[in-house]
Order: structure tokens, then C-alpha cells, then sequence
């Protein structure tokens, strides 16, 4: 992701931590936020995309973008096993895949796009998770199937657990080669979704959880 990119998005997030942008508000607009710090609309898109996959916004045809309201917290426990995560995510994530294929338009095909190129392989720890985790929900907010995206959403709530992501630092400070290959891996999801082919984009992700298992668990 470009600094430029990370500039927006960290002003609008700061901004709506203070209070300055309060849930239920207008934020400002594309053009408005580009002249304002002097870049492209295609930069803000992106860092708006990265706010929404976060359920920090919520972008509305022909009205604009607002602060979303607030959420309770879910009460899921947080900690499930990795092996138990990993293998709920196998049956869940690969088929949202394939439903992104049916389901998804441009613009979710657009946001899926982005948030794939938003992860550094070079990033810290915790901002590498944070992208990886918004990659997968694009694909499933572009599935556009309420019950499976607050599954997915529990998944997500799962992987803020201590030993998820213990074992996950320890991953990436070992083997720091896997950081571009879960790039590529994403890139080859993106490709088979926004290519119509729902049985490509099944394969790509059962693949990818695949080697995440082999890389954190070994088996």
C-alpha cells in the first residue's frame, strides 16, 4: 500500500476515533478528500475500500459515504484451536469463492482487487494480518449472503485470538518467503474470480488454506 493511500485512511480513521466524523455522519467526498491532501481519487477509493472491508464506513449509491453505526461486540469466544480455525475456514471460505464469482459486480470485484494489492509483503506483523484478514472479507461481502458473511465474521473474530496469532508472528519472523507467496496465492483467487470461473476460484482458495495449514501446523 502507498503512503499516500495509508495517509487517507489514517486521517479518516483518526478522525473518526476523536469524534470529529461521528457514526451516521456524511464524510467528506472522493474529490474533496483527493485535493484536499493532493492525490488521485483512485488513491482515496482505495483507502475507502480498506475502511468499508473494516466495517469502519459504509458507502451508499447516489448518497455518499457515511460512518457506520455502531455494532455490539460479538459474543463468541475468541479462542478456538488454529487447527479448528483453519479447518472452518476451508469449508466456509473456499465456497464464498465460488459464490463471489455468481454474486460479485464490479465494484466488489474492484474491492477484492484492492485490498489484494494493499498487502506488503514487507509490512509488520500485525499490519500483514490486518490486510490478509480484509482480503478474505471482501470476498465475502462479495458473495453477497448475509448468514455466510457473519460467519465469516466470526472466523475473523476467531483469528484475534492469542494463540492465532502467536503462531502467526512466529510464522512470519521464520519464514518471511511465505509473505510474498500468500501474495501470489491471493492474486490467483482475485484472477479466477474476476474471470467468471467459480470452480477456478474454489480450487485457488482450497489451495491457499491448504499451504496456510502446512506453513503454520505442518500437516
Amino acid at each position: 500500500m502507498t503512503a499516500s493511500v495509508e495517509t487517507v485512511r489514517d486521517y479518516l480513521a483518526d478522525s473518526m476515533a476523536t469524534g470529529l466524523f461521528t457514526a451516521g455522519q456524511k464524510l467528506p467526498t472522493e474529490r474533496e478528500l483527493a485535493e484536499r491532501f493532493s492525490v488521485s481519487r483512485t488513491v482515496v477509493r482505495e483507502a475507502m475500500v480498506m475502511l468499508e472491508i473494516n466495517r469502519s464506513i459504509v458507502r451508499q449509491v447516489g448518497r455518499g459515504t457515511f460512518v457506520a453505526e455502531a455494532t455490539p461486540s460479538s459474543p463468541v469466544p475468541l479462542e478456538f484451536s488454529p487447527a479448528d480455525l483453519i479447518e472452518a475456514r476451508t469449508v466456509i471460505e473456499s465456497e464464498l469463492a465460488a459464490l463471489a464469482v455468481l454474486n460479485a459486480g464490479d465494484r466488489e470485484i474492484e474491492a477484492i482487487r484492492a485490498a489484494c494489492e494493499s498487502l506488503d509483503p514487507d509490512a509488520t506483523t500485525q499490519e500483514f494480518e490486518f490486510y490478509d484478514c480484509a482480503f478474505h472479507r471482501a470476498i465475502a461481502v462479495a458473495a453477497k449472503n448475509a448468514l455466510l458473511l457473519a460467519g465469516y465474521d466470526l472466523i475473523a473474530t476467531a483469528r484475534m485470538g492469542a494463540e492465532w496469532r502467536r503462531l502467526k508472528a512466529f510464522r512470519h519472523a521464520s519464514r518471511p518467503e511465505r509473505r510474498g507467496e500468500v501474495l501470489s496465492e491471493h492474486r490467483a483467487i482475485v484472477d479466477a474470480i474476476e474471470g467468471r470461473d467459480g470452480a477456478e476460484a474454489r480450487k485457488e482458495m482450497l489451495q491457499h488454506l491448504y499451504r496456510v495449514r502446512m506453513n503454520l501446523l505442518g500437516r
